[in-house]
């Protein structure tokens, strides 16, 4: 019985390392993906903490202007639309009440969008609008990645380690 003994024995440091190493790379993080809706393939995706910001740029299919989008990963881990700037109002633009006055920046108007929250964003993709999104050190271009027509569906989701290493 001393020599099985001795087997467990040394065995059992790499089988305790097994499981920390198993673990650790089972261990749910938060990543922000970015999938072609219509493909089911993966776009791009990040890893993500609460308080990470991102935007959106597009040109505007009716008044063709550049439009900035800017959101918020919240504490719940959910999509957050903080602000939209554009250079001026026309169809389609976002509208204010005459109470309402925005605040402007640089000859832009910026409406602040306040206690909206979203599970998951999809964006259709047109070559005329040309979206991208800029995430942290990352420019996504999705008119160039998803064909045009398509929709590019962003969230936030709880992914094992072992993925996003992947």
């Amino acid at each position: 019985m001393g020599f099985l003994d001795l087997r467990v024995k040394k065995k059992y440091p790499v089988f305790l390392l097994c499981i920390v190493i198993l673990s650790a790379l089972l261990f749910p993080v938060h990543v922000f993906t970015i999938m072609d809706e219509k493909t089911g393939r993966r776009i791009h995706s990040e890893r993500v903490s609460s308080g990470d910001r991102f935007e959106i740029h597009y040109i505007h299919s009716v008044e063709h202007m550049n439009v900035i989008g800017v959101f918020s990963i919240n504490d719940q881990y959910k999509i957050e639309p903080l602000e939209t700037i554009f250079p001026s109002y026309g169809a389609g633009m976002p509208f204010l009440s005459r109470d309402e006055a925005p605040v402007g920046e640089k000859r832009n108007m910026i409406i602040k969008h306040q206690g909206i929250e979203l599970q998951d964003l999809k964006i259709f993709i047109s070559e005329i609008t040309k979206q991208k999104i800029i995430f942290k050190d990352s420019r996504v271009f999705l008119y160039k990645r998803i064909q045009d027509g398509g929709i590019a569906a962003l969230a936030v989701r709880r992914t094992p380690l072992l993925l996003t290493l992947l």
